[in-house]
């Protein structure tokens, strides 16, 4: 593989809030009624928001317009399919009932606070697919206090009704030790979630499910926020009224459990746990819960690999192996090519397991965008570095390859090539035998990308459930005179079957559903007990071939 910079910005998903360890109290009857719940303080009332820091609705119009600018010159989807004028139009009209609820007199012009802004501006962004763009302005999309609970969405393998979402402490145990088995969340403030994620999903791309809960969920905790979208009454930063249920038990009764906001919400644990290790029956398991780009990291990525291959460990080479992205919000690209020299057999032939189209940004030179592809990765089929065999490789995929969406020429850059090259001869041990690659929707970006390399393995098997989906380069842009942000995507990465990553992820090849006791501290993990039983199978009927 030829060399390239090796230097990528973490993107990750804003997921959803944090668990507390305090301000919690379990209700063991009945909750509270919503005018108990509700009741207002007036010392704790909202103060009026300075008139310097709201924004009149020409200046909200304003604002609009700029992002359209932006979307149409520096947004590689806005080109490809343009975001529907009527998400402008239902930007516009909340910003207008904002104003008009704020009550201002007859002398003051109608005007929303800069959050709301954010607000606005994400309604109109919510019309692309862009897994990494993302718009705010004052506190939006974050706000404090925050709901200090870890929100984890939960779905069966077909991905069949509604979004089923878990409720626990930022170490993962339940909220309650009175009920533990209550850990689905089924209302907040006696609103449905159902209701509270429909809210929440207006302001979040239109991408694939997963990234779409994760993002709603994500703005679900900034509570304060998302009571306002539901009309709840003020004050906004009230204890909230959890109802949590059963997962495994849709009869038991429901418990309340009423928690404060919290302006420094606890780190949650991530999931899953489980270190780099063997396993049992010869099987090696890999942990990668983000994609490393530092060459400490990548070294000790390479040296597990080596010592599962090396026949001199106890028990023997490993037979098979387990590679776990579940989690893994993306990062850098440097593993991909890393996992194609240790893990594809030696001699096989080059593959090309992308296509990429980059936005000709305006005034941008041909060196400032070649700056801008030099660490993803991808190269050009004239780019000197690559050899003879990695062009064959390029010239097959593009007879086959056809976009499954039309990508204006004259706005973009030739195709970039996404390529998996193994070493030569001579280098170090290569672990055979089959491969599980494990996969969820919280696996996004550059663990997408790894997601679709692994899946031209031959000996790889993806299984869990699909990713979140997004490859797109985003950078920062500024709106309206500094005062509001906009991060979108210059460049569109296609699968080789001609589709987008963004808007679609990956699919597995098995489907395998997490169960609900997966998610919670010494629990289960279901999905990595099946990947386990589905290798032993393999390496079964490996030995009963003659």
């Amino acid at each position: 593989m030829p060399p390239a910079a090796r230097s990528a910005q973490v993107f990750a998903l804003a997921l959803a809030a944090y668990v507390a360890g305090a301000g919690i109290a379990l209700a063991q009857a009945t909750p509270p009624s919503r005018p108990k719940l509700f009741t207002p303080n007036p010392a704790r009332s909202p103060q009026t928001t300075p008139r310097a820091e709201r924004v009149e609705l020409p200046q909200v119009e304003q604002a609009l317009a700029e992002l359209q600018t932006l979307l149409a010159t520096r947004h590689a989807y806005s080109v490809i399919a343009p975001v529907p004028q009527s998400h402008f139009d239902e930007a516009l009209a909340h910003a207008r009932t904002l104003a008009t609820k704020a009550a201002p007199d007859a002398d003051t012009p109608p005007s929303i606070t800069f959050d709301e802004l954010g607000e606005v501006l994400a309604l109109a962004l919510a019309g692309s697919i862009d897994g990494h763009g993302s718009v705010g302005a004052g506190r939006f999309p974050r706000s404090r206090p925050a709901l200090p609970v870890l929100l984890q969405p939960w779905e069966d393998a077909q991905h069949e009704g509604p979004t089923r979402v878990l409720a626990l402490r930022a170490d993962r145990s339940p909220l309650s030790a009175d009920h533990p088995s209550h850990t689905q969340l089924l209302a907040i403030d006696g609103i449905p979630t159902q209701d509270w994620l429909q809210a929440a999903s207006r302001f979040v791309p239109s991408g694939t499910r997963a990234l779409r809960d994760r993002w709603s969920l994500g703005l679900l905790s900034s509570l304060p926020i998302a009571r306002r979208w539901l009309d709840v009454p003020p004050p906004h930063d009230l204890p909230a009224m959890l109802t949590l249920g059963d997962p495994l038990d849709p009869s038991a009764k429901p418990a309340h459990i009423e928690i404060a906001l919290r302006n420094v919400p606890d780190e949650p644990v991530p999931f899953p746990q489980t270190s780099s290790g063997m396993l049992d029956g010869a099987i090696a398991y890999l942990r990668l819960p983000s994609m490393i780009g530092d060459v400490p990291g990548l070294r000790e990525v390479r040296r597990t690999l080596d010592g599962f291959a090396n026949p001199s460990q106890p028990g023997g080479p490993a037979r098979a192996l387990i590679i776990d992205l579940r989690g893994n919000g993306g990062g850098a690209r440097d593993l991909i090519p890393l996992l194609a020299d240790a893990l594809l057999p030696a001699g096989h032939p080059p593959i090309v397991f992308t296509a990429s189209r980059v936005l000709v940004l305006p005034n941008e030179t041909e060196l400032q965008r070649k700056e801008r592809t030099e660490n993803r990765d991808i190269y050009l089929r004239s780019d000197v570095r690559l050899s003879s065999a990695q062009r064959d490789a390029i010239d097959g995929f593009l007879a086959s390859y056809t976009p499954q969406v039309t990508v204006p020429d004259d706005r973009f850059a030739p195709l970039y090539f996404g390529l998996l090259t193994p070493a030569g001869e001579g280098r170090g041990p290569v672990l055979s035998g089959p491969i599980v690659a494990l996969m969820d929707g919280g696996c996004f970006s550059a663990a997408d990308v790894c997601l679709a390399a692994l899946a031209e393995f031959p000996s790889v098997t993806l299984m869990g459930q699909p990713s979140a989906g997004g490859s797109g380069y985003a950078e920062s842009m500024s709106l309206f005179q500094g005062k509001a942000w906009a991060r979108l995507s210059t460049m569109a990465t296609f699968r080789k079957d001609g589709s987008l990553f963004d808007g679609k992820g990956i699919t597995p090849d098995v489907l395998v559903p997490a169960a609900p006791t997966d998610f919670v501290k010494g629990g289960t993990d279901s999905v990595l007990e099946f990947a386990k039983a589905y290798l032993r199978s393999k390496l079964d009927e490996a030995k009963e071939r003659p």
